[in-house]
């Protein structure tokens, strides 16, 4: 269990190393981890231990649900997509933020049926939704299946390639990207509450890799201000790299 409860202690600064190379890391930044996981150890009380311990069952338990089965076998239940938009799942990770969510929160938030393990620092959960889509709740760890944390999300509803968005500009209107991505609709309807972001970004799941597309809000709407296109499905914001791919059998197309 202290490994367990070392990762609670140390779970900023673990994060910031996922993906970064040895040479990206600040000068005694592990002798750091391991100083501050002792420190955090000896500061704890019998109830904080029986708390740990508690947490630990619970994250075991969401744990075994890693799984190479096909979605379509073990995930039954289905929520709306406004409802997933709606919670903490929309969160994108955030380094500098001490507030970050767990598998475990996750599924106190809505059951996990599925979870898939891309690497040793990757794995993502898959949600089916009323409106017959996917939701992708990706997560990120130094060692993903000791301690992962929410790394974003992504909502499909169709199989899509880069070339399908070919004919996208700068400066288009988000209604012409909903034509080519029905997903668009229920993140626009969700974004036109959120009036303090006006740059907000939406991401795609395409077969041949991972779209991001960055708007600026209108009067009445968004336009397109930047694509980006990710062929091996990674991307580096604040010093950590974001993994959103799938397995070629998890997207929506063969889903019902």
């Amino acid at each position: 269990m202290k490994k367990f409860i070392a990762l609670f202690a140390t779970i900023a600064v673990a994060i910031s190393l996922v993906g970064c190379s040895s040479d990206e890391m600040r000068p005694n930044q592990e002798k750091e981890v391991d100083v501050l996981e002792e420190e955090y150890l000896r500061s704890l009380t019998p109830d904080d231990f029986e708390y740990y311990a508690t947490m630990e069952k619970r994250h075991n338990m969401v744990m075994a649900k890693l799984t190479d089965e096909p979605i379509e076998k073990v995930v039954t239940k289905r929520f709306p997509i406004s409802e997933l938009l709606e919670s903490d799942l929309h969160r994108e990770l955030n380094p500098a933020f001490s507030f970050q969510i767990a598998v475990r929160r996750a599924d106190e938030m809505f059951q996990i049926e599925l979870l898939r393990q891309t690497s040793k620092e990757y794995m993502y959960a898959v949600y089916k939704t009323e409106e017959g889509g996917l939701f992708y709740a990706f997560f990120i760890g130094e060692d993903v299946a000791q301690g992962g944390m929410l790394q974003n999300y992504i909502y499909a509803v169709k199989s899509l390639e880069r070339k399908d968005f070919s004919s996208l500009q700068i400066g288009d209107d988000i209604s012409l990207v909903e034509r080519i991505d029905p997903a668009v609709t229920p993140q626009k309807k969700w974004l036109d509450t959120q009036t303090f972001n006006d740059t907000p970004q939406i991401k795609h799941l395409l077969r041949d890799g991972l779209l991001l597309i960055d708007y600026k809000r209108s009067e009445d709407s968004y336009v397109v201000t930047d694509m980006k296109y990710y062929e091996d499905f990674k991307f580096e914001k604040d010093l950590v790299v974001f993994d959103c791919s799938v397995l070629e059998s998890d997207y929506p197309q063969s889903i019902g």
